[in-house]
């Protein structure tokens, strides 16, 4: 009896173990700290070193692991690039089935930050997004910043790009810039462009914070 009351606790215990073992993120997820709720996220672009690291290094490879061909494509940076730094950001809950992974990757001077999504039910990445960005040359840069809520149980983001550069004019050279904004709506499982009644009082309320 005291046989069978033995087995019966190490059999539990070690269930128990599995379990435990199983809840524990591997790979790419491994990466990132607890979920976080979603009031309102910015994301902008880092200003000191580009060597400084936001939070854990990525290897590479993890993080193809994770990105479709498509995903691949439309990323603006050079995936296969060997001097391209990976780092993990922040984990957010989007909704009772989806949640974001800020991915924050690093070039050189430039700069770009993802949102890849992933659907708890079905264990898939389904979609990324660009949300913040850096990069250009002499001649001229983009910078792109954004903004991440949930209003009305709905996740929407306002996305700000800047162009700036030197342009020829009456043989001078004359710096330009010009600044525009779209907003992006959670939609089923994916994000799409939206539009919003308000647009200007939230323009105003979640503005871009880069300067050139």
């Amino acid at each position: 009896m005291c046989k069978l009351r033995l087995l019966s606790i190490l059999i539990f215990f070690g269930v128990l173990a599995c379990q435990e073992v199983k809840d524990i993120p591997s790979g790419f997820e491994s990466h990132f700290g607890p979920e976080e709720d979603l009031p309102v996220q910015g994301f902008f672009l880092d200003t000191s070193s580009a060597d400084r690291a936001p939070g854990d290094s990525i290897p590479g490879k993890e993080l193809f692991s994770v990105l479709t061909p498509l995903m691949r494509e439309e990323i603006e940076l050079y995936m296969d690039s060997l001097g391209l730094s990976c780092f993990a950001g922040k984990r957010l809950h989007l909704d009772s089935t989806l949640e974001a992974y800020q991915v924050y990757l690093k070039y050189n001077w430039y700069q770009q930050q993802l949102l890849l999504v992933k659907d708890l039910q079905q264990g898939q990445w389904v979609d990324h997004l660009t949300v913040a960005l850096f990069y250009g040359g002499e001649g001229g840069q983009i910078a792109q910043e954004s903004w991440l809520w949930k209003e009305a149980g709905q996740v929407k983001l306002l996305q700000w790009n800047s162009n700036h550069g030197l342009i020829p004019e009456g043989g001078e050279m004359v710096e330009y810039q010009d600044k525009a904004s779209r907003f992006v709506c959670l939609e089923g499982r994916q994000f799409e462009t939206c539009t919003q009644a308000d647009s200007a009082g939230l323009a105003a309320r979640f503005p871009m914070q880069w300067k050139w």
